[in-house]
């Protein structure tokens, strides 16, 4: 239905007129008759001489036309004046609807349509006017259309037509979409896109309808009665356009059909041209309104000069205070206390002066105040305080640009022109502390500027986060080093970026999920010392690296990246599968779960991060591997194996740990915790190191700084070497009372040069051993020499330990020839002596530096077949074999008899006679080494076996000493026999003829 403008004019007599009483009219004499169902008037004009009063109905305004025509109409808002002459003013519905719409014809376009006066255009517009009146003219209220202009379709070249319309009356998406659809039909054009305004119904709950405090709560309402759908919110400001979504500034609400949002706090940066956006298919309705808000400061910098009056040697001094603010459109009234007000005002510069008195009775301190005041009468203050120096006071020298100060107190300075902040450096007694700076370059602060608006809900994260992490990226390239406030400002940038996405729930591909990577990188750089100024901050920055993660989207396949502190893998996951990552420091292999098709696992390595991070969190643990992190998007994790590269080889009874940092732990500073994860020992080597664990986060393998010690172990060893060394050298004195008694035949000498050799070699060995554990850790020569000599010395007891094995084997296997006396002597100490020295000397030739452990003077265990200690472990094992050998052969001849017929009493000589040939042989053989194989086997004493064994080796190799005393000295006959004839009461007689031979 189109509207009609009609003037009636009434004879003064007349006092009421019921025009509705008379429609529908139909009216002739047009194109097409009109009827005309429905009259509201307008405008009320009454006459007084040659002077129309024109008044608006409720409802109805002055029309664009009349302002024109008679502007003081328009300025005059009850009635408009005007000569009974002229045209009378007519007034339009205050609720217009405005449609603006775009579609496509067929037709190419032409040159000639870029010029509104060609005949071209005037036809085209004319053509398509005519279409579109015709099939949007029975709108309620139509009111007009017009074809705003034609331009070019840029990838098909046909027209593109703009064209806007007007209603007086709202209307339903149903109704205006069915006419759409014709109109284009047509034309033979593509569907319209329009835009309407006008139908929603938007408000704004100000305190004064203008402008609203800063600081104040504002709820804005958008209401559509037609629609199914949650509107879009954006704010315009300075030319550009951001949507809002959820943040930390912004809350959505909805009670259908009404929608509103909740601006937390009014501030500068929710200032603007609101627009709310319901979209259904090609109809998007919108809704419009405007905030203003009164602004106060962000920040006040208020500095004094001089900072501290020095009242010593002057008597009037003039102080100038100064308050620097961030430059805007607010207006403010400045005042000051206790100064004279505004000396200087440059933009954001404000300047008072203050007069200090020397020669009164001067206070030590005065403060001046500045005060900006907001066109709500809102303030914001900052106080300068001015500390006078006098008498005796305690100063700080002028150092650079830093004032002369008194003690006590802060010296502050601007930062440079290019910079945002302020230095501080604090007196103490008569010397400066270290400055604190907190400056970054102003770009920066742009740029966290915008990550602030970011995170309050202010643009769209899909839109805004690449452009802040190429900005960062700038900055970053032309900042070296970076400093302790720069690293802050951009480790605060980050976090915003993860903050503001994750509300609005973005999810990013490869691109900017590589560029967010390499910003972390370049902050990662462990060259970087002001992370230890920003305690704590690594844990923080940590996890907003894995929260950000969560968002990372690999919908075009796999990819990756290597940095020089990060290296990144992304990969999507396709079906309920076992997923493995080939990463050069900590491959992954994971059983997952998932029904999405976006998921997704990212892992990340970090080559320093454990180096910032909060250290000893786990007391005597170091970190010994990459930090791992792990997440997955869409799916979950079932078990999570790792294999770590270590940072260091595997150290005997050094305990390994695989943990996660736990960003809870330690009052939320973060820290490693073993929970969820254990150590896969048999998949594990010197090199690497295998973790199991059920969750995921960051991950990472710990080493214990100290070996496991076992309680009381080191006192057993202790004590039972001290025995030893006494058994040892009683056992050396009784060989050198009873040896002409016992050593009779070549069989007694052979047994007894061995047991004195390595009684002696032993005996030696013990003693270093006492003395290295003194001297470990000291290092120094005397280290060396010491585990020089111990190696020399264990080697040649196990070397002598053969050669005795030798000759018990020759003995049983060939009974009737008899081994000479200097051929086995020759034999036995060519090998029992230069064997040992050219092992030492040929594993020392080889890896000096490798050598000997400076902490315990001994040979050096890397774990598994590593380190020097194979020099001793590889000829002991190969001996102990052969002594184990040569016992078999002992035990099976001793059996023999009991092949035959025997009585009971035979049966248990043998078992005595085997028994005491274990007893004897083992620890001259060295047979209780072999239990040195099995502590390396157990490592780590932790079960009841392990610990079992590890007792076992210190209590019978520390006691060897006692054992070679008691089997050597006390089980053999001959001895003993030798001993008591010795020391057992006897005549004069006798013991003067056994003097005499002895003597012989």
């Amino acid at each position: 239905m189109m509207p009609y403008y009609a003037e009636l004019v009434f004879d003064g007599k007349i006092t009421s007129f019921n025009i509705s009483a008379n429609l529908p009219i139909t009216l002739t004499g047009y194109a097409n008759n009109v009827t005309i169902t429905n009259i509201s008037i307008t405008t009320d004009c009454s006459v007084t001489g040659q002077v129309a009063e024109c008044r608006c109905q409720q409802n109805y305004t002055w029309s664009g036309p009349v302002c024109t025509l008679y502007p003081q109409c328009c300025l005059n808002k009850t009635f408009c004046s005007i000569s009974v002459s002229d045209d009378t003013p007519m007034c339009q519905p205050k609720k217009r609807v405005t449609v603006r719409g775009t579609f496509i014809l067929p037709d190419t376009f032409t040159e000639d349509l870029n010029d509104i006066n060609s005949a071209a255009y005037t036809a085209l517009k004319q053509k398509v006017g005519d279409q579109l009146k015709i099939h949007f003219s029975d709108l309620n209220e139509f009111d007009c259309v017009k074809i705003i202009s034609f331009r070019i379709n840029s990838s098909t070249g046909n027209i593109i037509v703009e064209f806007v319309m007007l209603t007086n009356a709202p209307f339903t998406n149903k109704m205006l979409l069915h006419r759409m659809e014709n109109a284009s039909s047509s034309l033979n054009g593509s569907m319209m896109t329009v835009n309407i305004t006008g139908i929603v119904q938007m408000t704004i709950k100000e305190r004064n309808g203008k402008t609203v405090k800063s600081g104040d709560q504002v709820v804005i309402t958008c209401t559509l009665e037609d629609n199914t759908v949650k509107p879009k919110w954006f704010l315009s400001q300075k030319g550009e356009s951001l949507e809002i979504l959820p943040g930390n500034g912004v809350e959505f609400g909805s009670l259908e059909p009404v929608y509103n949002i909740t601006i937390l706090k009014a501030s500068e940066n929710w200032g603007g041209i609101y627009t709310c956006e319901f979209s259904q298919g090609s109809i998007t309705h919108k809704g419009v309104k405007t905030l203003s808000v009164a602004l106060l400061p962000d920040y006040i910098v208020g500095v004094a000069n001089p900072q501290f009056p020095d009242c010593r040697e002057n008597g009037v001094i003039q102080v100038n205070s100064t308050c620097s603010i961030k430059k805007s459109n607010e207006t403010y009234t400045v005042k000051w206390t206790n100064a004279i007000s505004n000396l200087n005002v440059t933009e954001e510069v404000y300047t008072s002066s203050t007069t200090v008195n020397c020669t009164t009775d001067t206070p030590d301190n005065i403060t001046v105040m500045c005060s900006f005041e907001n066109i709500m009468e809102q303030v914001k203050s900052q106080d300068i305080n001015i500390s006078i120096i006098k008498g005796d006071d305690d100063t700080c020298p002028k150092d650079g640009d830093w004032p002369l100060t008194k003690s006590g107190k802060v010296a502050v300075l601007q930062c440079a022109d290019t910079e945002v902040g302020t230095q501080t450096r604090k007196c103490k007694g008569n010397t400066w502390e270290e400055s604190l700076e907190d400056c970054i370059d102003k770009e920066l602060y742009e740029v966290r500027q915008r990550a602030e608006k970011l995170a309050e809900g202010l643009g769209n994260p899909k839109e805004v986060v690449s452009n802040l992490l190429a900005d960062l990226a700038k900055i970053e390239n032309t900042s070296t080093p970076i400093s302790a406030a720069a690293l802050n400002a951009s480790l605060y940038v980050l976090t915003l970026i993860t903050s503001a996405s994750m509300k609005a729930n973005t999810t990013f591909s490869g691109d900017v999920w590589i560029e967010y990577v390499g910003r972390a990188n370049s902050l990662l750089d462990p060259s970087l010392t002001t992370w230890n100024k920003s305690a704590n901050k690594a844990s923080d920055f940590l996890q907003t690296i894995e929260n950000f993660a969560k968002l990372a989207f690999a919908n075009n396949g796999s990819f990756s990246k290597t940095f020089q502190n990060l290296e990144l893998i992304c990969s999507p996951i396709l079906a309920n599968k076992t997923i493995e990552i080939q990463s050069a420091h900590a491959p992954v292999k994971m059983n997952v779960k998932t029904n999405s098709l976006k998921a997704t696992i990212s892992t990340l390595t970090f080559f320093s991060l454990s180096s910032i991070l909060p250290q000893n969190t786990v007391k005597d643990f170091g970190v010994d591997s990459k930090m791992q992190s792990i997440t997955l998007v869409d799916a979950e994790p079932q078990r999570v194996e790792i294999n770590f590269q270590l940072e260091n080889e595997t150290i005997s009874k050094h305990k390994m740990m695989c943990v996660y940092w736990d960003f809870k732990a330690n009052d939320g500073n973060g820290g490693w915790s073993g929970e969820g994860c254990k150590w896969d020992r048999q998949d594990s080597n010197s090199t690497t190191s295998s973790c199991v664990c059920d969750h995921l986060t960051s991950f990472s393998v710990l080493m214990s700084k100290f070996p496991i010690s076992l309680p009381w172990l080191d006192e057993i060893g202790y004590v039972g070497v001290g025995v030893s060394i006494c058994s040892l050298m009683l056992y050396l004195i009784i060989e050198f009372l009873v040896w002409n008694s016992v050593v009779k035949s070549n069989i007694s000498h052979f047994r007894h040069t061995a047991l004195v050799n390595i009684s002696v070699s032993l005996l030696i060995a013990d003693c270093c051993f006492l003395s290295a554990s003194f001297q470990g850790g000291k290092g120094g020569k005397l280290c060396l020499a010491l585990a020089m000599a111990m190696h020399v010395s264990f080697l040649v007891m196990f070397f002598w330990m053969l050669c005795q094995s030798i000759m018990l084997l020759h003995q049983m296997i060939f009974l009737f020839q008899q081994l000479r006396k200097r051929i086995y002597l020759s034999f036995s100490f060519v090998l029992g002596y230069l064997g040992p020295i050219c092992i030492v000397i040929g594993t020392y030739m080889k890896n000096p530096n490798k050598y000997h452990s400076k902490d315990s003077c001994w040979l050096i265990y890397e774990g598994g077949m590593n380190g020097s200690i194979l020099a001793f472990v590889l000829p002991v094992g190969i001996i102990v074999i052969i002594n184990t050998f040569t016992l078999v052969v002992v035990i099976s001849k001793l059996l023999r008899p009991s092949v035959s017929e025997g009585d009971k009493a035979d049966v248990r000589e043998n078992v005595k006679s085997i028994m005491k040939a274990v007893i004897i042989l083992t620890p001259v053989f060295g047979l209780t080494w072999a239990l040195g194989f099995l502590t390396l086997i157990f490592d780590l004493p932790e079960t009841f076996g392990a610990m079992a064994v590890h007792y076992s080796f210190s209590i019978l190799n520390s006691f060897q000493g006692l054992l070679i005393l008691i089997t050597g000295c006390f089980t053999e006959k001959k001895v003993r026999e030798a001993l008591l004839k010795r020391y057992a009461p006897q005549s004069k007689s006798e013991t003067s003829n056994s003097l005499k031979k002895s003597r012989k």
